[in-house]
């Protein structure tokens, strides 16, 4: 279940009678039924938390989405399927990868053979991950030549606010990749004010470590935040298991991650940077086994750099 996030808390309530009153309640029950897939909290205005049974139809129709349509608006008025993954759910679950993350929602179906990339299908359609729109704070990061996106632990999931995922076509918005869905990573505001270090180990080598820092001013009309992290694993042992002669004992199966953010926020004006590196072996991509091909010493390297200003 997905945490929902709203901006505002209004407790007066509008009476309502007669046929508004039943098709807003219709209106309603349905949003009920797309957000309430487990009894996670809502989060009110800025500090306060309530269960979702406490929460009127009211304060329901107010929660804000901003992936429908590029713009904020009330649930209730987006014409499509949202689901969101909160920072409570990533904290809280220990998502590593955005793989994780969007496992938890339906709809997905992934393939990953433990090897450079994991290819996410939104509504059973296969594609090379150039069907669905992935962005950062609105910005597409799809590769401008194939139109695809890399799934994997490069994403700086501790630096993310939510995942709003919008599912069915949205091209008349988006363009041409948003056939399947949306999927829009939003960074945690500059004005926060938040200082903290982490890190992390477990099996098969792996670390997680990352860090935050933003300053805002006494008056609050400028901030700067900067968060990094990096991530290392080794990942599945396939060294010449039993019964699998794909792979030698020599093989190499790991992938590093780092990643930078900048945001700069003043009144209006949103500055914001993403630097994102995937370091990864490609000896799982072929049997190595009776080949000519190589399981080691292999290395598969791209970075993606996005710069914007709202």
């Amino acid at each position: 279940m997905n945490d929902i996030t709203c901006i505002q808390k209004n407790t007066n309530t509008p009476p309502e009678n007669g046929n508004n009153s039943i098709s807003s309640f219709v209106k309603f029950l349905l949003v009920v039924v797309s957000v309430s897939l487990s009894p996670n909290r809502f989060s009110l205005g800025q500090s306060d938390s309530i269960d979702i049974y406490e929460l009127d139809f009211h304060q329901l129709s107010k929660v804000k989405i901003i992936s429908a349509a590029k713009v904020e608006q009330n649930i209730i008025e987006v014409p499509a399927t949202i689901l969101i993954i909160t920072k409570e759910e990533i904290k809280e679950n220990g998502y590593f990868t955005l793989e994780e993350a969007l496992s938890s929602l339906p709809g997905f179906q992934f393939r990953n053979i433990q090897g450079m990339n994991s290819y996410i299908f939104q509504r059973g359609i296969p594609n090379q991950n150039n069907l669905t729109l992935i962005l950062i704070d609105g910005v597409q990061v799809n590769e401008l030549n194939s139109g695809g996106f890399y799934a994997g632990g490069q994403y700086n999931l501790s630096n993310v606010e939510r995942i709003e995922v919008v599912y069915g076509p949205a091209s008349v918005v988006y363009g041409t990749n948003a056939i399947s869905g949306i999927i829009n990573i939003i960074t945690k505001s500059a004005m926060d004010g938040r200082k903290n270090v982490q890190f992390s180990v477990g099996n098969f080598n792996t670390l997680h470590s990352n860090f935050s820092y933003s300053f805002v001013n006494e008056d609050r009309a400028f901030a700067v935040a900067l968060s990094g992290m990096y991530k290392q694993s080794d990942k599945l042992n396939l060294k010449d298991a039993e019964g699998d002669y794909n792979w030698s004992n020599d093989l190499d199966n790991y992938e590093n991650d780092y990643a930078l953010d900048l945001k700069i926020e003043s009144g209006n004006f949103v500055f914001g940077t993403n630097f994102m590196q995937k370091k990864t072996t490609t000896s799982t991509m072929w049997k190595t086994t009776g080949t000519i091909y190589k399981d080691n010493g292999t290395l598969w390297n791209i970075r993606f750099i996005n710069s914007y200003l709202k």
